[in-house]
């Protein structure tokens, strides 16, 4: 497995954009609903990446295709609608940014899952589809007491 991506929940992704740009990061297009977990999402690339056209990249399917290391990838995730539960809602309460969990891109994602929770891990969420990052992507969270929460993606399912 390698890292593909770390995500940070966030109250506002615009104000949270705003900073990370001062930092040198870009947006990877437009803010995505995840209708099935309640969340808004954007990915921004890092200093240390390719630079990418937000002028013809309009989601993150794109940025995979333009850089697939994409070695400073950030995922902001906010709270869609704070009436329903969210994975992010209750993370947020005392503070406005939080660093959420390390995403992992791995090539067979039951069989990663497979090896995880025989070495301590348990697995919060089946296996989902992620619009957010491309039409065939899938992820799975999974969650360790010495580690904390982590995300498993596989890009073709």
């Amino acid at each position: 497995m390698k890292l593909h991506h770390l995500g940070y929940a966030v109250r506002d992704i615009e104000k949270s954009k705003v900073v990370f740009e001062k930092l040198g990061y870009i947006a990877c297009g437009d803010v995505t609903a995840d209708i099935s977990r309640n969340v808004n999402i954007l990915f921004m690339t890092g200093p240390d990446s390719t630079p990418v056209d937000t002028n013809t990249n309009s989601n993150f399917n794109a940025v995979i295709a333009a850089d697939a290391k994409c070695s400073g990838l950030i995922e902001l995730i906010a709270t869609l609608d704070y009436s329903q539960p969210s994975p992010v809602k209750g993370l947020l309460k005392k503070q406005a940014c939080v660093l959420y969990h390390p995403c992992y891109e791995c090539e067979d994602i039951e069989k990663t899952l497979s090896v995880l929770t025989q070495t301590g891990f348990y697995l919060l969420h089946d296996i989902a589809p992620a619009p957010a990052i491309a039409a065939d992507a899938v992820v799975a969270f999974l969650y360790n007491p010495d580690v904390g929460i982590i995300e498993i993606l596989q890009l073709t399912h």
